[in-house]
């Protein structure tokens, strides 16, 4: 599902939203290639061709979560918890459709002229000792991942995109771009009202609007930080030893028992609040939730490289005939219904494999600092390079952590 909210809040911050209404923009140059000074390489998807073994995600660790909660100031809980499916019964049955504030970026919308990569980092900080960024090829989002494999699946794709990249060290950190963090007014679905009804809130996180997730994993060579969204979660752990043996040498990183921290206001233009208990859930127990037309077809290509890039372990099907739904359908990443599905995708993840490699070896021939930016336009996959001091700068809080440990310290 995509981005979505339980924020009631009216209005929204100005320039961080687009109305459904049609408006003309504000500059005639391209939202891609704002700032942007001049091209350094272009990357060809021909030369991703062939995947020479079969791609496996290795590895899997748990590594932090948080919750985004409605407040004054920026605020998140970590470790939080994903909204918890109710198993209601009767099942939901109607829902009107989707209205008010839809959100695309939620990082990027709640943290202002801030890096939206901050609360990745300060959860991470509050729930591990000593993290290893330095060994890390690659921090991401799994957004950004996704772009890239929808241009290797079809490169002369319409939709344009880009995504920022920093180099710190030997780590390449990506930085999603959207032109608006959020849209305003009513929608054209009913995901966002029927996942409202379906699942109900976490204890302490009543007020919770999003939650985020945080792994990392080995996708052939490439060690890759990712952060994601979580639609829902269920409520009891699976028992299925199987299914938590699929999860390739899954492990919960640094220690989620270790004694809680007061609040930290203020720190690094978010406030960080602990919830009482500090398990974190399971990525067995995670759910993403999907609603469809009963006239539609599911749209796999999307869907599995979703699930699998982030490991989430089940989706969720809910088909309706105009917000009238029927019962969901309930399948696992690992189950036998998925696995066509898996090998039709086979191919495009080697190739997502091998892109990334490249896009390494082309940032790292770049001089540390310059900032740089991917840019996806007209079927054209390039490097850039961005000027100095524009958008969202990573800044030392964030760098700091690729050369040796240095937490965000809360503000006076």
């Amino acid at each position: 599902m995509a981005a979505y909210t339980r924020d009631e809040r009216w209005p929204p911050q100005p320039n961080d939203y687009h109305s459904r209404q049609p408006g003309a923009r504000s500059s005639n140059t391209p939202f891609v290639l704002k700032d942007l000074e001049k091209r350094v390489a272009t990357l060809s998807v021909d030369s991703t061709s062939f995947a020479s073994e079969l791609v496996r995600l290795r590895h899997v660790r748990l590594v932090a979560s948080y919750s985004w909660i409605d407040a004054p100031v920026p605020t998140i809980v970590v470790p939080g918890s994903p909204w918890i499916w109710a198993d209601k019964c009767p099942p939901v049955k109607q829902v009107p459709l989707d209205a008010g504030i839809h959100y695309i970026h939620h990082d990027a919308s709640k943290m202002g002229n801030h890096s939206p990569m901050l609360p990745l980092f300060a959860a991470i900080d509050a729930m591990n000792d000593d993290f290893a960024y330095a060994d890390l090829d690659l921090v991401t989002d799994r957004n950004s991942l996704r772009k890239l494999l929808r241009y290797i699946d079809n490169a002369c794709t319409k939709d344009d995109f880009r995504i920022d990249v920093d180099l710190v060290g030997k780590t390449c950190l990506f930085t999603r771009q959207e032109e608006a963090t959020m849209l305003v007014g009513q929608q054209t679905g009913y995901g966002n009202e029927y996942l409202k009804a379906a699942t109900r809130a976490p204890v302490g996180c009543d007020k919770m609007v999003d939650h985020r997730r945080i792994i990392t994993y080995k996708f052939g060579s490439v060690n890759i930080l990712l952060g994601f969204a979580a639609d829902a979660c269920t409520e009891t752990k699976h028992d299925d030893d199987d299914l938590l043996a699929s999860f390739s040498s899954l492990s919960l990183g640094g220690n989620a028992d270790k004694p809680s921290k007061p609040n930290e206001p203020g720190s690094a233009g978010c406030d960080i609040q602990f919830t009482s208990s500090r398990s974190v859930v399971p990525q067995a127990n995670l759910i993403e939730v999907k609603t469809r037309s009963i006239y539609r077809e599911p749209n796999w290509k999307e869907i599995y490289p979703q699930l699998y890039l982030s490991q989430t372990a089940w989706l969720y099907t809910a088909k309706h005939n105009r917000g009238v739904f029927e019962p969901v359908e309930k399948i696992s990443l690992t189950g036998e219904e998925m696995r066509p599905y898996a090998e039709m995708m086979e191919g495009s993840l080697g190739k997502l494999k091998n892109l990334l490699k490249m896009i390494l070896k082309a940032v790292r021939k770049q001089e540390e600092g310059v900032p740089l930016s991917l840019v996806h336009q007209g079927g054209t996959l390039s490097l850039w390079r961005r000027k100095k001091g524009c958008g969202k700068p990573l800044g030392e809080e964030i760098r700091s952590r690729f050369k040796g440990k240095v937490s965000i310290a809360p503000s006076a």
